[in-house]
């Protein structure tokens, strides 16, 4: 707090900067950056005022960021230190970039508190907002007096709740990711504030309190010499250059389920409070929109369809279900076939339990976007660790292989993808191909700089991106190009998860990927299937169905049914289902769409 980006990190005696001098040599692809900001950043009014807030503080960081970024791989990993307050700021910096700045949220892998001041020194006794404003007394004697106007002050009541629900936030969003480590440094020395000899801020504030994330270490010295260290054989550089290198090293060959299984963001309803404006924004647009499905879509396929006895019969490849879960239950008799087709050594034929939660919740999603199709589990990955998809390559072509044949599928959904090609699975993928069946597959989350995985880049496969509820394409799509650019619902979509994995709480849970968005499409595919098939109304119906039955023309069809933007074609089943007319007209209108489509004729 009124420190300066470059003296906050320097030793008074050796003048050594060890961010500039030290670091970049101990690991030589970092790019290091700094960032001073002026104590006013803790009025936190967003409105104007004549002191700066800590919202236009974060959001000019967000900017240099983003700009710095641009010529280079946006998801490029960040690690953020943070001395003191530093801290506070960076808890508003990473909620306002998960509001508007995903392509930062994504990229943040860990985060280093120096003493920053997380609660009360003393639990009952000592509030946040008093912690804060010794260290403002600190920051007066180092750096002369405060402004007059400041708004640290320890005697308010809202300051102290200010602070305590940015607190909350950060923690709302830090679930969100769940893979940002934290690191916890602090202090053992006291600081001599005058009539005052005390620790700045004590282990109890420094600490966050994230168990399976956070990793505290103590630096023997005072508040503000946690950052200063005196040369490299500094014993207080070298325990926190470890820990920083620890975690560079897991980066540096940074490949995770994002590319095996697509990535996504738990949001428990059951946890914290949520944020109203993210739930707004993402769970609440997301929910928003199933409900116009079944306004625009089900109820017109569905008037149709309950008298059919062959169903459209769509498989989801993934980790199994938990087939007991009360929303899978209430639909089991739509579950047709399970098998596991894990090596022997793993698991049996017959064991589809969900050890990983993905596999349930692709499946639930597209059981409620395609509320009459019939559904074929086939379990591929154990646990959707990294190394399985190459691993079980073999079991995996048989899993689309049996569907294919077995099950006699119509639509396979793959809501995982990799960066290599694999030969038996692409090879089973074109026996499918020729056979008839329409396959999709989750593009990839890695952003615009990556590429689009496989299999989802096979011109056999229907590459799928995601959409937020407001229709717009997600920020961790890869590029948008021709024949990959398609794009369905996938964020923040409120489905069913395993009860062993999830523990006591509620039977859903809400997330954001490529993954989600598979089955969402996989489904409009079914729903297109569904209602090509009735010739009920005599002089309405699709003239050829069969020419359906191959991905190629489903494919057109959903083009035709789609908005581009920002370059990807944005799903909008209402654009093909819409209720204007009734009955015969209707279903006339939309059976010669889908006939003008199949024929290659334009609108």
């Amino acid at each position: 707090m009124n420190g300066h980006w470059r003296s906050s990190w320097t030793h008074r005696v050796t003048q050594t900067m060890w961010l500039e001098s030290l670091l970049p040599f101990e690991i030589p692809r970092s790019r290091v950056m700094s960032y001073g900001f002026p104590h006013t950043a803790f009025k936190f009014s967003p409105k104007k005022s004549s002191l700066v807030s800590s919202y236009e503080i974060a959001k000019r960081l967000l900017d240099l960021l983003s700009s710095v970024r641009r010529e280079e791989q946006s998801r490029r990993p960040i690690i953020f230190l943070c001395h003191s307050t530093g801290g506070i700021l960076l808890k508003r910096v990473l909620v306002m970039s998960f509001l508007q700045f995903e392509d930062i949220f994504l990229s943040v892998r860990c985060i280093a508190f120096f003493g920053t001041p997380h609660r009360g020194a003393t639990p009952g006794i000592v509030s946040m907002g008093q912690t804060v404003t010794t260290i403002a007394r600190l920051a007066q004697l180092f750096f002369g007096q405060l402004h007059e106007n400041d708004a640290l002050n320890p005697l308010s009541k809202n300051y102290t709740a200010n602070l305590e629900e940015l607190n909350d936030e950060f923690v709302s969003v830090m679930k969100i990711s769940n893979k940002i480590s934290v690191l916890s440094f602090y202090e053992t020395m006291t600081t001599n504030l005058g009539t005052l000899n005390t620790k700045v801020v004590d282990k109890y504030s420094a600490i966050l309190g994230f168990h399976q994330l956070e990793t505290v270490y103590a630096i023997d010295s005072n508040h503000a010499s946690l950052v200063k260290y005196r040369d490299a054989d500094d014993p207080n550089y070298r325990l926190v250059l470890e820990q920083i290198k620890r975690i560079t090293e897991t980066l540096s060959n940074y490949s995770t389920l994002e590319s095996r299984i697509g990535s996504y963001y738990p949001f428990e309803r059951d946890d914290h409070r949520p944020l109203s404006e993210l739930e707004e924004m993402k769970g609440l647009r997301a929910d928003k929109w199933f409900e116009n499905l079944k306004i625009l879509v089900h109820d017109i396929v569905a008037d149709r369809a309950d008298e059919r006895d062959d169903r459209i019969r769509v498989a989801v490849l993934d980790t199994g279900i938990d087939f007991d879960h009360p929303l899978i239950a209430e639909s089991q008799s739509r579950i047709k076939q399970r098998k596991s087709f894990l090596p022997e050594h793993v698991t049996g034929p017959a064991d589809t339990s969900d050890m990983n939660g993905h596999g349930t919740h692709v499946t639930h999603i597209l059981m409620k976007t395609a509320p009459n199709a019939d559904i074929y589990v086939g379990r591929i990955f154990f646990e959707g660790k990294e190394f399985e998809m190459e691993e079980n390559a073999d079991k995996i072509a048989e899993a689309i292989r049996h569907a294919t044949t077995k099950w006699d599928v119509d639509i396979i959904s793959m809501s995982w993808g990799g960066p290599n090609d694999i030969s038996p699975i692409k090879d089973a993928i074109r026996e499918a191909f020729y056979h008839g069946v329409t396959l999709f597959a989750a593009a990839s989350n890695d952003g615009r700089m990556s590429n689009v995985a496989f299999p989802a880049r096979m011109r056999q496969v229907i590459c799928v991106n995601s959409l937020d509820g407001y229709g717009r394409p997600s920020n961790f799509n890869p590029p948008a190009k021709p024949d990959t650019n398609i794009a369905a619902l996938g964020e923040f979509i409120d489905a069913a998860w395993p009860w062993p994995i999830r523990g006591k709480g509620g039977q859903t849970i809400r997330k954001a990927g490529t993954s989600m968005a598979t089955p969402v499409a996989a489904a409009i595919g079914a729903l297109i299937l569904e209602y090509a098939n009735q010739d009920d109304m005599e002089g309405n119906k699709v003239e050829a169905p069969e020419q359906l039955s191959h991905c190629d023309e489903i494919r057109r069809i959903l083009i035709e049914m789609s908005r581009e933007m920002d370059g990807f074609l944005c799903l909008m089943p209402g654009d093909l289902f819409y209720k204007k007319y009734r009955d015969r007209t209707m279903h006339g209108l939309i059976c010669a769409r889908i006939n003008e489509t199949v024929n290659g004729l334009s609108r």
